[in-house]
């Protein structure tokens, strides 16, 4: 069953309680900014006070106190600005090739001074069509490919090419702590390539022909990732805040982007910290968010990571 979804209009002193929203959504009265704080806080603090509340809604409003109880009028960054978890709990993505099939050419492709040409890039794939059921070489033209410049071009590739390894990966008889974080990078790859595809930019470029199938594969990746490690990891963030954002957990998932900011690219965390605050209804916030958001853009591509 999903969660019930409530909204909470600011209308003069009345509370309207309506179990048609999926979210806590406080509409600003054009107050001034801390009595328009003091006011969202109490309304948030009304709701936690019902003992009937329980749940994903409770943990979605005390989400929201969180947040709004550090935010300060002007104080918004462009950066990191609350306590950020600790780097010892983020699992890095393993790199295999038990054969050493790939060895040398992932040092010329994705090596600390890699400078890569058309000759590896060619070789890459004659490497892959020679070895096509290889791990090493799978996962060396799925990192590739799947680089921030190259996401626009091959997206649907990024999708076959970590499914195929991930079925690759399940199927190996002794699981390792290796092989099921390799796996779950490979689930998360996948999503991700397909909530790229949902970006204005990739639409204008070619629309998802259907929706509800789209909707079912990112689904699907989702709860295998959690399946094999647990939901909630920074590691897989992206995925984590869009899943939130589906069902309108937009304070969880704004909590998860601020806690978790010092990993994020920054245009990135600005731009959904600007829509998460948006979809709450906080316009006070949300006008500061944006300003910083538009300000860090025109500081140029040094300013953006």
């Amino acid at each position: 069953m999903k969660p019930f979804r409530f909204a909470v209009l600011l209308a003069t002193t009345l509370l309207t309680l309506s179990s048609a929203f999926g979210q806590l959504s406080v509409l600003s009265s054009g107050d001034p900014n801390s009595q328009w704080k003091a006011t969202q806080l109490q309304l948030i603090e009304q709701q936690l006070s019902d003992q009937a509340i329980k749940g994903p809604l409770r943990k979605e409003l005390e989400a929201q106190k969180q947040w709004l109880s550090q935010w300060n009028s002007g104080e918004l960054k462009d950066g990191p600005w609350m306590k950020q978890r600790e780097a010892a709990n983020r699992a890095t993505e393993p790199t295999l090739d038990p054969e050493k099939t790939a060895t040398a050419l992932r040092a010329k492709l994705l090596g600390k001074s890699a400078k890569p040409t058309a000759k590896e890039t060619t070789e890459l794939q004659a490497l892959l069509e020679k070895h096509p059921e290889d791990l090493g070489v799978q996962q060396l033209y799925l990192h590739w490919i799947d680089q921030k410049q190259y996401r626009n071009d091959y997206a649907e590739k990024i999708v076959e090419s970590a499914t195929k390894l991930a079925t690759q990966l399940a199927a190996i008889e002794t699981q390792t702590d290796e092989t099921r974080m390799a796996r779950a990078y490979c689930y998360y790859r996948a999503a991700r390539a397909l909530v790229h595809m949902e970006s204005p930019q990739m639409q204008a470029k070619q629309a998802i022909k259907d929706a509800q199938q789209h909707e079912s594969q990112i689904l699907g990746l989702y709860n295998q990732l959690g399946e094999l490690v647990g939901h909630d990891r920074p590691e897989f963030i992206l995925v984590e805040v869009r899943m939130l954002r589906r069902d309108n957990w937009n304070g969880q998932a704004l909590m998860m982007l601020e806690q978790n900011a010092e990993i994020l690219d920054r245009g990135w965390y600005l731009s959904h910290r600007r829509d998460l605050l948006s979809d709450l209804g906080w316009s006070m916030p949300a006008k500061e968010a944006e300003a910083v958001a538009e300000a860090a853009k025109a500081g140029g591509p040094d300013k953006v990571r």
